[in-house]
């Protein structure tokens, strides 16, 4: 909105972004987000490695002040990650998807690790957060683009062609190492994720809240 945080409009009502600065209609095609919790932990749906999710709260991200977040925190060290995990497959082969979420991380997370599995196991993205640059692309994603915003907080969006059938999306690695996504970091390093969204299609559109189920947006 004007004033620059993301905003819920209900069904039908014509909707103004300012994201140029200038209010302009938005105009979207119908999209789903098939991350059923998108701020919330869910039944059994958000997983972690060598750390505990716990709800972080509301009012952390100064974009959405009223969004939940979900809080990692590394119990261990190496292979630290948190992810979403559908349950089911809810990739197709040959289709297009975007992934969007904020991620708040600190100083002591200095590098951030992004997986795709729709694309292969192996293969990241890696976000240097030292100096809040992209160090590298996945070479199997089509696009990948980092947003360093105010709080220590990142908007991370990813467009790829599915190659594998997945449940699997937003999942970062914490790391210490600019060469190895397995390092992990210390005992207590945490991280929040919000705002969440898997969706299928060639580029990602404006956030769709769920909370328990996948919610389509209409045109």
């Amino acid at each position: 909105n004007s004033s620059g945080l993301i905003e819920s409009v209900a069904s039908g009502v014509p909707r103004i972004d300012y994201t140029n600065g200038c209010g302009q209609l938005l105009l979207e095609p119908q999209r789903t987000n098939l991350v059923t919790y998108s701020e919330d932990l869910g039944t059994l749906r958000w997983a972690a490695q060598n750390g505990t999710l716990v709800i972080g709260g509301s009012g952390l991200l100064f974009k959405k002040p009223s969004a939940n977040s979900i809080k990692y925190e590394a119990t261990g060290v190496g292979f630290n990650q948190m992810y979403f995990n559908n349950g089911s497959d809810f990739t197709t082969i040959g289709n297009d998807y975007a992934e969007r979420f904020y991620l708040k991380v600190g100083s002591d997370i200095p590098y951030i690790y992004i997986q795709n599995t729709a694309v292969g196991n192996l293969n990241f993205s890696v976000i240097n957060n030292i100096t809040k640059t992209i160090k590298s692309t996945n070479v199997n994603v089509n696009s990948f683009d980092v947003e360093f915003l105010q709080d220590d907080w990142m908007l991370i969006t990813t467009t790829l062609t599915a190659t594998s059938a997945v449940p699997y999306a937003s999942k970062p690695y914490f790391s210490n190492s600019s060469t190895s996504y397995s390092n992990g970091v210390p005992i207590g390093t945490t991280a929040y994720m919000t705002c969440s969204q898997f969706e299928e299609g060639s580029h990602a559109t404006s956030y769709i809240p769920t909370a328990g189920s996948t919610v389509t947006r209409l045109q």
